[in-house]
């Protein structure tokens, strides 16, 4: 049985639950929470310059059994943006597949983009008008991309809220599914200033 309870500043880190086999991580069962409230504490945890990074929370649940992981209960939050839902992990199968359902009330983009780790990778996928918007996601709600070799699988992920001055989508439903070499996204429903497309 593991229990571990871990304070540092305002901060706190809690797992608990059972590793069957510690050294081959089997029979995992855990429950994890943590809480990041303040600036200070992450740069004591990733040792960043004086960067102001939002607080985080996050909570849920991870079973293993043989090469299948499941994350159910999910329940993130970086600043003002959230994620909640479950992801499952089969390498049992092959290719590797990946499947999930993910929702958030509130995603912020404007504050994710000013993060040093994503400043410019979110920035890149982001039209930065409504006519630009129209001509890259309304005409092709399914398009191919690249995917990694060896993984396959679908997710699905809605916002009913985005925030972004930059971008005039306000809400996102939207579906990646693949195999092989390519990935499909299946874009149900955007909501932008205007209207919905």
């Amino acid at each position: 049985r593991i229990k571990i309870d871990a304070v540092l500043g305002d901060s706190r880190f809690s797992l608990e639950g059972d590793i069957g086999e510690p050294d081959r991580m089997e029979g995992v069962s855990l429950q994890y929470a943590l809480d990041i409230v303040s600036s200070e504490d992450w740069q004591q945890l990733i040792v960043s310059d004086d960067q102001e990074i939002p607080a985080m929370s996050a909570s849920g649940r991870v079973e293993r059994d043989s090469d299948v992981w499941q994350f159910d209960n999910m329940q993130w939050q970086l600043g003002s943006s959230d994620v909640a839902g479950e992801l499952r992990l089969d390498r049992l199968r092959h290719p590797t597949t990946i499947e999930g359902s993910l929702s958030s009330d509130v995603l912020h983009l404007d504050e994710l983009v000013s993060l040093d780790i994503l400043e410019g990778q979110v920035d890149a996928l982001l039209p930065s008008s409504i006519d630009e918007t129209i001509s890259t996601y309304g005409h092709l709600l399914n398009r191919l991309r690249h995917l990694e070799p060896g993984v396959r699988g679908r997710i699905s992920y809605r916002a009913d809220r985005v925030e972004a001055e930059s971008w005039p989508v306000t809400m996102l439903d939207v579906q990646a599914a693949g195999g092989g070499e390519q990935l499909l996204l299946i874009f149900n429903s955007i909501e932008l200033e205007r209207g919905l497309l």
